[in-house]
């Protein structure tokens, strides 16, 4: 075997991590988990747009395909205390996110529905940091 190590100077991958997202969002992962593979039943196949409407410690996760009409619609309990927030996310994509995070409670750390967002354990286990990028997806009514 060969190696070798590359030249030059690796990227900051720190600039791409978000950073003051005063829209903090916990959830358990489980339900959360449930409610997506329900509600993506009812998403368009092209897209796969799961939204979300967070409000008053609630979490009202919704998709629709105008196709077919069909919809869904189901809301949670979380913890979230700021201003009401409309984002949407590709579904298997947030599917495949929050399936790989090992813990019960999981955070959501948001700055507005156009800029990425983060994903990681609520309460991280030592040595480890688990951070998850995703960028939500533009929407209409």
């Amino acid at each position: 075997m060969i190696c070798r190590l590359t030249d030059g100077k690796y990227p900051n991958y720190r600039m791409v991590i978000p950073q003051n997202n005063p829209n903090i969002v916990t959830v358990n992962r489980a339900a959360l988990i449930s409610v997506l593979r329900r509600v993506m039943v009812c998403a368009n196949p092209s897209s796969i747009l799961v939204k979300f409407q967070l409000e008053n410690s609630t979490m009202k996760i919704s998709s629709q395909d105008m196709e077919y009409g069909k919809s869904a619609e189901e809301t949670m309990f979380c913890d979230y205390s700021n201003a009401p927030m409309r984002i949407a996310f590709k579904g298997s994509t947030l599917l495949d996110l929050i399936q790989n995070i090992e813990a019960d409670e999981i955070k959501f750390e948001l700055s507005d529905p156009s800029r990425a967002g983060l994903i990681m354990p609520f309460k991280q286990k030592e040595n480890e940091e688990v951070i998850m990028l995703i960028m939500p997806s533009i929407f209409t009514d």
